[in-house]
């Protein structure tokens, strides 16, 4: 089976957008550590899944830092943008010395 090379994602109405694992959603809340499978060994999930997966949970953002690399943000933002859901951009970058960052954009409108 071969993955998509389009994001096939539909538009999930806001009824349907349930709340099962947090009853009160009222304060923002963006995952910022998520990982897809195109950080190796790291993430099992495909972008355009994550990003449904998070609109299906009632979150209105998302954040996907995959480590060492930027590839999985284009399948992302195309998933985030069909759906209207913001997608935070960043980077989980292992550092020489053992440690490791986390960089995000400061502004992604």
């Amino acid at each position: 089976m071969t993955a998509p090379d389009r994001c096939q994602c539909r538009q999930i109405p806001l009824a349907q957008r349930g709340r099962p694992y947090m009853t009160n959603r009222s304060v923002g809340y963006a995952e910022l550590q998520v990982t897809t499978n195109f950080s190796f060994l790291r993430g099992a999930a495909h972008p355009a899944e994550l990003v449904m997966t998070a609109a299906a949970l009632g979150h209105r953002a998302i954040a996907v830092t995959d480590h060492n690399s930027v590839a999985g943000i284009v399948r992302a933002y195309q998933a985030a943008k069909e759906i209207g859901l913001r997608l935070v951009v960043g980077c989980r970058l292992d550092l020489g010395d053992g440690m490791s960052l986390l960089a995000t954009t400061l502004h992604n409108d």
